[in-house]
Order: structure tokens, then C-alpha cells, then sequence
């Protein structure tokens, strides 16, 4: 071990820069040399596990439910008052007629209804298909 540290004092001190590389590389055999295989073969081991630990891909907490998008929000509010505004002025509407007014498409004004029958201000009358409509609650 002592002949190993006068190695690496000798190396360090070596003015030659052309030859670094060489230096660390007997360098790096000599410590090679002295180390037993086993306690490199375990430094791998362990440092696989903690490179796998970092590199592991997180689990995504769900995206919050409310919009934070306050213009995409704004809109969103706009288009339910014309909803209620349509069921008061006629009464009962389909979910075409809602797609119609508001020029969206199926899946949004579901969406709107949804939330609004939620919230108790429309009522959903039939379970599916074309005989559906909505009235107020």
C-alpha cells in the first residue's frame, strides 16, 4: 500500500502533460491491481442500483380538475349561461342542439352537461341515444 501511495505522489507530480493520460491510466491499473475483485464487482452492484433508483421514471400525480386556464375557464362559464339561457327560452333541448348553439363538439357539451346536472341545474331526461334531453331541474 505504501509503494501504491509513492506511485500516485510520483504520478501527480509528474511535470510531463503530454503523457497525463498515460500517468492516469497506469495510475488506474496500479489501484486496480491492489483492489480485490470482489469489492469492485459489489461497487458496481451497488452503484447500478442507486443509477437505476435516479433514473426510474416517477409516477404522475393526477392533473388537477379545475381549469387554470382563467380565459379557457371564462369561456367554459360563458357557454353554460347560453345553455340555461336555451333551456329557458325553449323549454327542453337535445345534446345537438346544445353542440349547434355553441359550435363545440360532442364530447365538450357532454362535459358541460355533465358538471351542470351535477351541480343540479339541468335534469337529464332519458338514460341514452337520440330520445335524451335536458330540461331545468
Amino acid at each position: 500500500m505504501r509503494q501504491l501511495a509513492s506511485t500516485i505522489l510520483t504520478m501527480i507530480h509528474d511535470e510531463d502533460k503530454s503523457a497525463s493520460f498515460i500517468s492516469l491510466r497506469k495510475l488506474f491499473l496500479k489501484i486496480m491491481e491492489q483492489i480485490n475483485p470482489y469489492v469492485i464487482l459489489l461497487f458496481g452492484v451497488v452503484l447500478g442500483f442507486v443509477i437505476a433508483w435516479f433514473i426510474k421514471p416517477q409516477p404522475k400525480s393526477a392533473p388537477p380538475v379545475k381549469a387554470t386556464n382563467y380565459r379557457q375557464q371564462g369561456k367554459k362559464q360563458d357557454n353554460k349561461e347560453r345553455i340555461l339561457a336555451y333551456l329557458k327560452e325553449h323549454g327542453k333541448a337535445t345534446n345537438d342542439d346544445f353542440e349547434e348553439l355553441l359550435g363545440v363538439s360532442d364530447a365538450t357539451v357532454t362535459n358541460y352537461l355533465n358538471e351542470m346536472e351535477a351541480e343540479g341545474a339541468v335534469k337529464q331526461v332519458g338514460s341514452t341515444g337520440q330520445s335524451v334531453y335536458y330540461e331545468f331541474s
